[in-house]
């Protein structure tokens, strides 16, 4: 048996309003929207393609964010992300609790992370310190939500305008998983974007 997890854009409903961010969650082919949020204008989030995994497996899924105009990059300061695992005909996906924040923890990984960009500015990894938890909402832990923020706020981070990790997801396949499931960006107060200018 196997399981694809295919990645969608839910409606955004956001409580903070700073900023307009254009999403870009790869499917089968990229679908765009917009979203009012407390995020950064020109940005662009995006997964790398979807996957398959076999029933039982693990697997992990990155998830990046670019500046969308080369001429004008933008700024970040701190992020929070929520997403969700929905879908599927059998069995569960479930985000792995808990987490191993390889985006800041593993050296390679934390080589093309956004808050390496420009100088190892990730509060996590200064600290060893994670705020990733994984829950539950609807399944067994289908819940992700993790953050970081600049560990010093004298310099600016710049979100180039070639991909950068955001975050990287570690996933489990339950035995008898079987079907396409989705994992979508919840906007809610949980998952905030913030550059202070």
């Amino acid at each position: 048996m196997t399981a694809f997890i295919q990645l969608n854009r839910r409606a955004m409903a956001w409580t903070r309003i700073f900023r307009i961010l254009t999403l870009a969650l790869c499917l089968i082919a990229c679908t765009t929207g917009s979203a009012t949020a407390g995020v950064i204008p020109g940005v662009i989030l995006s997964f790398e393609a979807p996957k398959i995994i076999t029933a039982g497996g693990m697997t992990t899924l990155d998830l990046y964010i670019q500046s969308s105009d080369p001429d004008k990059l933008e700024t970040l300061d701190s992020f929070s992300l929520q997403l969700q695992i929905t879908g599927g005909i059998a069995g569960e996906l479930q985000f792995v609790s808990p987490q191993s924040d390889a985006q800041w923890t593993d050296n390679v990984a934390f080589a093309s992370y956004v808050f390496n960009v420009p100088d190892n500015d990730s509060f996590n990894r200064v600290n060893m310190t994670s705020v990733t938890t994984v829950g539950t909402t609807v399944n067994i832990n289908d819940t992700y939500v993790g953050g970081d923020q600049r560990a010093v706020f004298d310099f600016t981070v710049i979100v180039p305008s070639n991909p950068v990790l955001l975050a990287q997801v570690n996933l489990l396949a339950s035995l008898n998983a079987l079907g396409t499931f989705d994992i979508d960006v919840i906007g809610d107060s949980f998952t905030q974007f913030v550059s202070i200018d």
